[in-house]
């Protein structure tokens, strides 16, 4: 049975990006993230974090964590998803602020899909993703630039149908960003690779 964690990490969030939330959705608000939550009107699962950018609330289900972990607050909040069997998350407000807050929550995004778990980040102008070898199809959206990142060495045996550059058994390095700036051709663009880690990444092209 599918369950799905929406986790608010502490960047402000537009209300447009949580149209989708129903009320069987698992709701976790990670330190700041819970006045995001209360703003929206939402009521969250557990909320939980050091409180060190924000007061603690003083209603619902709260975990105080120490100032001092190895975890970041949005990570933690990903360990708890897992405990709790969901087998999709979706990370809010997490996309832009400190960019070593973004990177952390991208390797959250990894920690998760390594679990069996799909997971995304999600903002006002960008959408994330981390991907395992296999096969994916991504429904087209316009005015959107989609990129792809290698994230664990190099990406071997990648494919790209339904964009504007087609690739086929092609590789992916750090060192060069060959996967920057591609655009869909088609309704459906398709990616397949046998060997790496891909990031991604579709951005609006209007920043």
């Amino acid at each position: 049975m599918s369950r799905r964690c929406v986790i608010f990490a502490g960047l402000p969030v537009p209300s447009k990006l949580c149209a989708d939330i129903s009320s069987q959705d698992v709701i976790i608000a990670a330190d700041a993230g819970w006045k995001t939550v209360r703003k929206l009107g939402l009521s969250p699962t557990l909320t939980l974090g050091e409180f060190d950018s924000s007061p603690a609330p003083e209603q619902g289900v709260v975990l105080r964590l120490p100032v001092q972990k190895d975890d970041t607050d949005t990570h933690f909040a990903a360990r708890k998803a897992l405990e709790m069997q969901c087998t999709e998350v979706c990370i809010l407000g997490g996309i832009g602020g400190r960019l070593d807050h973004t990177l952390a929550n991208i390797s959250t995004l990894l920690f998760l899909e390594k679990h069996g778990v799909r997971a995304s980040l999600r903002g006002e102008n960008a959408f994330i993703r981390v991907l395992l070898p296999g096969e994916y199809e991504f429904t087209a959206r316009e005015n959107v630039y989609v990129s792809l990142f290698p994230m664990e060495g190099p990406v071997r045996g990648l494919s790209l149908r339904g964009f504007q550059y087609s690739l086929e058994d092609a590789a992916l390095s750090a060192e060069y960003p060959l996967g920057v700036s591609n655009e869909f051709l088609e309704q459906t663009g398709y990616i397949s690779f046998r060997e790496g880690t891909l990031v991604y990444l579709e951005c609006d092209k209007d920043r």
